[in-house]
């Protein structure tokens, strides 16, 4: 996670970590050790794809 986030392509995991609750509850609850649903995930990819777009 820590490469992705902050590695040379993790501007737009840091834009989606910075504005999103969301994100930022599901990071925790992950890095706690429970795993994510489906659809948890379809959302965090959502996120990080707007994220990556120009605006």
């Amino acid at each position: 996670l820590a490469r992705r986030v902050y590695g040379r392509m993790g501007q737009p995991a840091r834009r989606l970590l910075l504005s999103s609750t969301f994100a930022r509850d599901a990071a925790m609850r992950w890095y706690n050790g429970s795993s994510l649903g489906w659809s948890t995930k379809a959302r965090l990819a959502i996120g990080l794809v707007s994220r990556a777009l120009p605006v």
